[in-house]
């Protein structure tokens, strides 16, 4: 007996009949169980901003609290803490939403240099898109009037005077940190300001007269600000 022992011990099993290792299966949730889950979690975050964006826009965004913004949501307020850490995250995220259609619609500022009929058209089409956009824009005027520090902010404006600067190198460089440039992007600022109390009056004004007057001043002092930081270079 112990040499049979010995001889079945010896005997090699092929590696085609040998036992395979089975993988250890994943405990976790299937694949689709969290894209799911995930999909869920943007719905409510989306419902959480655009409720914000609200309450924000009917009592100013100072006066808000994260228990008005999760009553308007209709959510608990551990959830909408569970999404946004303070009403600044709101806002960036708000920021972050509106940011790339503010960009488009800068863009269509023809270049290199518009004539003024040219740039008042262009401002018709700002204040068209003012008026789609009025919650949003409406919250990052008064916002940028009081807090204009916070870095959303300072992200939106860089990003609209890069959408300038893609047809007019006037605007170029504004986001640059020099001092020689300090002038033109105080420049700059003014024009932007300009620019939105025009189109607030264009939303909020039946003087058709007086709007028009507004868009042509405003024409001007675009027109203004790319003759005097047009590159050299550059021709008409």
């Amino acid at each position: 007996m112990r040499k049979l022992a010995a001889a079945v011990k010896s005997v090699e099993i092929p590696a085609e009949h040998a036992a395979v290792e089975k993988p250890v299966r994943d405990s976790g949730s299937p694949p689709q169980v969290s894209s799911l889950r995930a999909a869920q979690m943007e719905l409510t975050r989306t419902r959480i901003r655009e409720a914000a964006s609200r309450v924000f826009f009917e009592q100013h965004y100072d006066r808000t609290t994260m228990d008005q913004i999760a009553a308007a949501a209709q959510v608990q307020r551990s959830t909408v803490y569970m999404h946004f850490k303070d009403k600044t995250a709101i806002l960036a995220a708000i920021v972050e939403d509106y940011l790339p259609r503010a960009r488009k619609v800068m863009e269509r500022l023809p270049g290199p240099s518009p004539s003024h009929t040219e740039i008042e058209q262009w401002i018709e089409t700002v204040a068209k898109f003012w008026r789609q956009e009025k919650v949003a824009a409406t919250i990052l005027q008064e916002v940028g009037r009081e807090a204009p520090g916070l870095p959303s902010l300072r992200e939106l404006a860089t990003e609209l005077y890069q959408g300038l600067a893609r047809n007019v190198p006037a605007f170029a460089d504004l986001d640059e940190a020099l001092v020689e440039l300090s002038d033109k992007r105080s420049h700059a600022e003014m024009l932007i300001f300009q620019l939105t109390f025009t189109c607030n009056q264009a939303l909020s004004r039946s003087d058709k007269q007086h709007v028009a007057a507004l868009r042509r001043l405003t024409a001007e002092a675009f027109a203004v600000f790319i003759e005097k930081y047009r590159p050299k270079a550059t021709e008409r």
